[in-house]
């Protein structure tokens, strides 16, 4: 009420304010898809009881709809981008998740969720079988979204050698634990993801590392 409603359409009486008005103020919330439904939903509820108690006769809501915004577009990295990031972030933390990450096109929670058992050096392929999520920031293990995520990925020579050595030096059932050893935190991820985004400058890489790896769409501390 007070962010959106009363702002766009607090100053007018029940009887002023028109479906083109209403379908703008929903129009403008671009943010959330979720939001601009409860925004609508509250209105509605506001005209309903107005009209029970004749206050109005008619419902501007009603005529309107909440409509998704363009989904934006995936960016790829060029191989120029991929070398320079990945020579950037040498030595941080986060760098054999990014690097597994950009070489088999898995998504974050995926990655997160793999164990050695997952990855098979002698046919040089990963098994996709989980994800990750959390939970009041724990993690917890989950299946798929759909039947098509669970899949094998192939390992290029260079990601093989790469894992192999990453095994050497790591000691959990993990291929990226958490400091403890477990399964990663969110805050623990949360603060690694923004020093990652430190450390690329916060300008071309800083964009590009945003596009790429969604939880970084933060601002630089």
């Amino acid at each position: 009420m007070n962010n959106h409603i009363n702002p766009a359409l607090g100053h007018k009486r029940l009887k002023e304010v028109t479906a083109t008005q209403v379908q703008a103020l929903l129009n403008s919330i671009t943010s959330s898809k979720s939001l601009a439904h409860k925004v609508r939903i509250t209105l509605n509820q506001i005209y309903k009881q107005a009209m029970a108690d004749r206050l109005v006769n008619f419902n501007p809501v009603q005529a309107c709809k909440v409509i998704a915004p363009d989904k934006p577009k995936r960016v790829c990295l060029t191989e120029a981008q991929r070398k320079l990031l990945l020579k950037i972030l040498k030595g941080h933390r986060m760098y054999p998740l990014i690097y597994t990450m950009l070489y088999t096109g898995m998504r974050q929670g995926e990655a997160l969720a793999l164990t050695w058992i997952d990855v098979d050096f002698n046919n040089k392929i990963i098994r996709v079988t989980k994800g990750t999520e959390y939970v009041k920031s724990k993690p917890r293990e989950k299946a798929p979204k759909t039947s098509r995520g669970n899949r094998t990925i192939p390992m290029p020579e260079e990601l093989t050698k790469f894992l192999q050595e990453h095994r050497r030096k790591t000691k959990s059932i993990y291929v990226f634990p958490g400091h403890a050893g477990g399964p990663m935190g969110l805050t623990e991820l949360d603060r690694h993801w923004r020093k990652a985004k430190r450390k690329t400058g916060c300008h071309i890489l800083g964009m590009i590392i945003s596009l790429c790896f969604p939880v970084l769409k933060q601002s630089c501390g």
